[in-house]
């Protein structure tokens, strides 16, 4: 893989993550409007950069193709 398929892999896990980051907030939203605990915290927002394979190390490695 060259350096620009690592970086456009990154972004795809990145987009990736993002948009289910996202799906969290909506849900969360939804409940707070109907007076429930929220359904995602802290740790579900930080696994998905470990699900995803986009933590600060994770990437460092990626992008220097080790």
């Amino acid at each position: 893989m060259d350096e620009q398929q690592r970086a456009a892999l990154l972004f795809s896990q990145s987009v990736c993550a993002l948009l289910k980051g996202f799906g969290y907030i909506s849900e969360n939203i939804q409940r707070v409007l109907n007076r429930q605990s929220i359904a995602f915290g802290t740790e579900d927002f930080n696994s998905l950069l470990r699900q995803y394979g986009i933590e600060y190390n994770d990437a460092l490695t990626l992008l220097q193709g080790r």
